[in-house]
């Protein structure tokens, strides 16, 4: 062999082997900043695509005297205008890293995993913090990030604006818990310059549900955001649970808890013509200084629950989800990221879902196990004042209250008429203490001085009384003179919020003395199938915090006690009736058209 061939071969095999890709990490770990060969890719070329759009809605720039520990931004590119507005606020320069903790769609490679790979940007080489990551000690995984949309859709937009920082992206997958997502927070504490280091979040809101719903996830996983609510992170309707946890416990760790909201927008409202399924975005920005700790608490509450009969055939024949998944949504995420839910439990809890004798012509029973498949759509709490909770006798109401409370099931309420300690329980939300009331009459007249002496009392040690009350005339939209006379005692007496059923059909709202009260919201899971009224349904969505009482209300639509929410079309025509069965002096009636009501309120801590 000639000396000339020995040279060729020595030059040509580690060549071939690079083209190969066996010897790109070693060459990569070898390279300098300057020469490191991008591995991926950023999903948009088109350095049009990266303009801002407009002015922020709230500061215009972020002075280094007001400096930027951290951020959350989405990744859904269709606010591509608004994600480059945020980009837009920060100081171009104040950062030599940008920390990006994004999803793990595809859950691959690994619980947390770091890339220490450069990515090609329409504006240059994004050069990985190779000593950082290092530092780091997280698994060094590359191939899940080239087809991560979650950070390939950001990076041209990191680049452009911070041209010399260096880029560490961390992919949580979903199964990652609060505790794992605390320990790399804590890590990255310890190991990067918070004054030269920008941790973003990228986090997309609500997903797959229409706009209305997404408005009420999206408002309470941004007051658990703001507050720094961290047992509630694990259950907002986002889609990376983990990611946020890191990123708020770092902040935390940093004393950067001051957060401001610069931007929020909808799919929906980004594109009117899109389908119904959207996407929620919100932007924060987070600086030195400490979260609030108001109060708030969020709720979704339903009509009549009833799991005998016909209803029972048909969860036999299918199941309890395929009477509740269309309402639910992809991912079950209507019921997400909400404290308390709750509905009116028509019958009873008997063991084995007994019947006692002696039978009735309407006698509801159900067993502990049928109820507990309600837990599964996060519902946790129920009321049982109501004239079918004795179908049972007194045993299958002692029976009730045992086993509703092995499941940890909170609940209120004595049978028809009587007013005792079971009629009023006080939990624990948030850090702090919410009265849960449950009346019923039925068979005769309460007593009001009773009955509002129970709030009175409940109202000493909670911060926000909920009253559900069985009530009304069956069949009739229209709330008589008795419920409202008494409705507005328990006003007086200290109840925040009102809702009622028995009716069977959807009656009208008022709003008395600041607070709201719902007369009936009819049937949610029952088998009067003989009517569209009774399958005509109403649920209520509220968030309660400081000094506002935000009301969404959400039309279903019910076919043989399968449940969807209804479509425009059919929620315009709904809420005009609903005007018309209403008390509409103190209503904002252009807000109830759109589904919500905001009304001048306080929780207390």
């Amino acid at each position: 062999m000639k000396p000339g061939d020995k040279i060729l071969i020595a030059v040509s095999v580690p060549l071939v082997l690079l083209q190969a890709g066996l010897l790109y990490p070693l060459f990569l770990r070898g390279r300098s900043a300057v020469e490191t060969v991008p591995a991926h890719q950023a999903y948009i070329a088109d350095r049009s695509f990266y303009e801002p759009a407009g002015d922020s809605p709230a500061a215009a720039t972020v002075t280094p005297a007001d400096r930027v520990y951290g951020g959350i931004v989405p990744h859904h590119l269709i606010a591509s205008k608004q994600i480059g507005r945020f980009f837009s606020l920060l100081q171009e320069d104040a950062y030599d890293r940008v920390v990006l903790l994004a999803p793990n769609h595809k859950n691959r490679g690994g619980p947390v995993i770091v890339s220490d790979q450069a990515w090609q940007t329409p504006f240059g080489v994004l050069e990985p913090d190779r000593e950082m990551i290092d530092k780091l000690a997280i698994a060094v995984v590359p191939d899940p990030f080239s087809d991560e949309p979650a950070v390939s859709g950001l990076v041209g937009f990191i680049k452009e604006r911070f041209s010399r920082a260096k880029f560490v992206p961390i992919l949580f997958a979903g199964s990652v818990t609060a505790a794992q997502a605390s320990r790399v927070a804590s890590v990255l504490a310890e190991t990067v310059p918070a004054e030269k280091t920008l941790v973003l979040s990228t986090i997309d809101f609500s997903h797959y549900l229409p706009l209305n719903a997404a408005d009420f996830h999206d408002e309470a996983s941004r007051l658990a955001i703001e507050n720094f609510s961290f047992e509630r992170l694990y259950d907002l309707e986002i889609d990376s649970r983990p990611a946020l946890y890191a990123l708020l416990k770092y902040l935390e760790l940093n004393g950067a808890e001051k957060s401001e909201l610069v931007d929020s927008s909808n799919s929906g409202r980004i594109n009117p013509d899109s389908s119904g399924s959207t996407t929620g975005h919100n932007y924060y920005l987070f600086r030195q200084g400490q979260a609030p700790t108001e109060a708030f608490l969020s709720g979704l509450f339903f009509g009549d629950l009833m799991l005998d009969r016909h209803v029972a055939e048909k969860i036999k024949k299918n199941s309890l989800a395929y009477l509740l998944e269309p309402l639910a949504g992809d991912e079950g995420r209507f019921f997400q990221g909400v404290d308390l839910i709750g509905a009116n439990l028509e019958g009873a809890v008997t063991d084995k879902g007994e019947h006692r004798p002696p039978a009735m012509a309407y006698d509801f029973a159900f067993s502990p196990e049928l109820v507990a498949g309600m837990k599964k759509f996060s519902f946790n709490y129920f009321n049982l004042a109501n004239n079918h909770i004795t179908d049972q006798g007194q045993a299958g109401f002692d029976q009730t209250r045992k086993n509703l409370a092995a499941l940890g099931l909170a609940h209120s309420g004595c049978p028809d008429l009587i007013i005792g300690d079971c009629s009023g329980e006080l939990i624990e939300v948030g850090g702090s203490t919410i009265g849960l009331v449950g009346l019923s009459e039925v068979y005769g007249r309460l007593d009001v001085n009773s009955a509002t002496r129970k709030v009175g009392e409940l109202k000493k040690a909670a911060g926000f009384i909920i009253v559900n009350i069985h009530w009304g005339r069956e069949y009739e939209h229209q709330f008589s003179a008795r419920q409202q006379e008494l409705a507005r005692a328990l006003v007086d007496a200290g109840a925040d919020l009102i809702i009622g059923h028995h009716p069977h059909v959807v009656q009208g709202m008022e709003i008395y003395e600041g607070q709201p009260i719902f007369y009936s919201l009819g049937n949610f899971i029952f088998d009067q199938y003989f009517s569209a009224d009774t399958q005509e349904e109403l649920g209520i969505g509220f968030i309660a915090e400081n000094e506002r009482l935000r009301i969404h209300l959400f039309p279903i639509r019910s076919k043989a006690s399968r449940l969807t929410l209804m479509d425009k079309t059919e929620q315009s025509a709904f809420f005009e009736k609903f005007i018309t069965w209403s008390e509409t002096q103190n209503l904002d009636l252009a807000g109830l058209r759109q589904g919500s009501l905001t009304i001048l309120h306080r929780i207390e801590n």
